[in-house]
């Protein structure tokens, strides 16, 4: 590789005709198809232009100039679930992303549950657009509403606010489980925030609190104590 970097440098210090490198342009962002070497080298010679043949690929989602190849994967089931649940259309707003992938599938299955429910309180058919914007307005807003209204983020750095509404919702089915339907979103936001919290001080802080917890737990020891 080095061998090989050093060739091409050599060839474009020399002003050699060398082919247009090939890039993929996704909104603000670019990726190379062919020419990673040529690249390279030119910013290595302070380049401030190369030429290129781009291939622009139109996306339904914002992207911007800081898009990483591996969120491609990501990217691209965000623009199947805009196409499948035309949310963009139906609330401009909205800006669900995820950082992990498979997210967008169970946002799907989300709002097909909750067209169901719909259906069977209302006694009609739901079409996929009203239970899409249903779902937006009734379900996921107020968990986001609760996310920020506490803080939430902060104890988890690098995640989204949609990460977040899935972990939030798979925590209210178990406590609703273990303690009854009375178990509302906020309630399961602010638990599953004080015993998952990814932020290292909040981690810290939690596992102490749990450790001071178990001790109290314990017995009270027999007789005096030891000096």
């Amino acid at each position: 590789m080095a061998d090989r970097w050093i060739a091409v440098g050599t060839v474009l210090f020399q002003e050699a005709n060398l082919p247009p490198v090939r890039l993929y342009k996704v909104g603000d962002a670019y990726f190379v198809l062919d020419g990673h070497h040529r690249i390279s080298v030119a910013r290595t010679l302070g380049w401030q232009e190369i030429e290129a043949e781009v291939i622009e690929v139109r996306s339904r989602v914002p992207v911007g100039s800081d898009l990483q190849a591996e969120d491609l994967e990501i990217l691209h089931e965000y623009e199947e679930f805009l196409e499948r649940t035309r949310l963009d259309l139906l609330r401009p707003e909205a800006n669900i992303r995820f950082t992990i992938a498979g997210g967008y599938q169970r946002l799907l299955e989300h709002i097909a549950v909750h067209r169901y429910f719909m259906g069977l309180e209302e006694g009609r058919e739901i079409s996929e657009d009203e239970a899409v914007a249903h779902w937006y307005d009734t379900v996921y807003l107020p968990v986001v509403k609760t996310i920020r209204e506490h803080g939430l983020l902060e104890d988890f750095p690098n995640r989204t606010e949609a990460d977040l509404y899935l972990w939030i919702m798979d925590h209210l089915y178990y406590l609703r489980e273990a303690y009854g339907p009375e178990v509302n979103p906020e309630i399961a936001a602010l638990d599953y925030a004080e015993q998952f919290a990814e932020h290292p001080i909040r981690r810290l802080v939690n596992e102490l609190r749990r450790a001071v917890e178990g001790m109290s737990a314990l017995p009270p020891m027999e007789g005096k104590p030891r000096i």
